[in-house]
């Protein structure tokens, strides 16, 4: 009984495997070159900056010389032949976007992606086109991931450790609170340096700016009392020594 189970399992993936290779209308051998030309095919990112249009935005205090600027990803397709189109789609914005060998410049497809904020995960999806006897068939799938801008990397505490991963422009760390980027930061300059952290003597010159920063006004009124007593006691003995 065992026997003739799997004997039939193996006649049904037989008989499945012939009417897959018989589905396509492309002969093995072009199969095959198409596999390799599919295997061919790579997509890569760059992250950039670009400024955004002047409407879009007020400038503090009514000036006109201030630039708000975003951050983009230009992805690019590389080694896209005519004999492939190219879905693409991803898990954010959930656009579909198709692209053939007549979207080639240069000898690469590129795209600007402007949801820098977020991680996403691209799906492309390479089908044979009309230039091959088997057109509509998906001969490979790309996954491929963009990271998101680290809203921490230009902070004063990765002055002194921009190679610490969570100091680096662009992270593929989904939510981190500004406690655990503090705290993770300083615990790794305290073991790169293999004792205190420069970052406790700052800690303390923090705490003096934010005291004075807290007390602005009163500390003025001193100031000003403690410059105006220095005067009247300065002018007082000019008198006296006019006398």
């Amino acid at each position: 009984m065992k026997r003739n189970l799997k004997l039939l399992i193996l006649l049904l993936l037989l008989f499945a495997y012939r009417d897959a290779n018989a589905a396509s209308a492309c002969s093995y051998k072009e199969q095959a070159d198409l596999n390799s030309e599919a295997a061919k095919i790579k997509v890569k990112y760059e992250g950039k900056v670009g400024e955004l249009e002047r409407s879009t935005y007020t400038c503090e205090g009514g000036g006109e010389d201030c630039v708000a600027t975003y951050n983009y990803f230009t992805i690019t397709i590389l080694n896209m032949s005519e004999n492939f189109y190219i879905d693409v789609s991803n898990n954010v914005t959930r656009d579909r976007a198709t692209y053939y060998y007549s979207d080639v410049k240069d000898g690469v497809i590129t795209f600007d992606y402007d949801k820098a904020e977020s991680i996403t995960n691209f799906t492309f999806k390479v089908y044979s086109s009309a230039k091959t006897n088997c057109s509509g068939e998906n001969y490979r799938v790309i996954y491929f991931t963009t990271p998101k801008v680290n809203p921490y990397y230009d902070y004063l505490l990765c002055d002194n450790n921009p190679e610490y991963y969570l100091c680096q422009k662009y992270i593929t760390t989904e939510e981190v609170s500004f406690e655990q980027f503090q705290s993770q930061v300083l615990s790794y300059e305290k073991q790169k340096n293999g004792g205190a952290s420069n970052n406790e003597h700052r800690g303390f010159l923090e705490k003096i700016y934010d005291f004075i920063d807290d007390h602005k006004p009163l500390l003025i009124i001193t100031t000003l009392l403690i410059v105006g007593g220095v005067a009247t006691v300065v002018i007082v003995k000019k008198r006296k020594e006019s006398l």
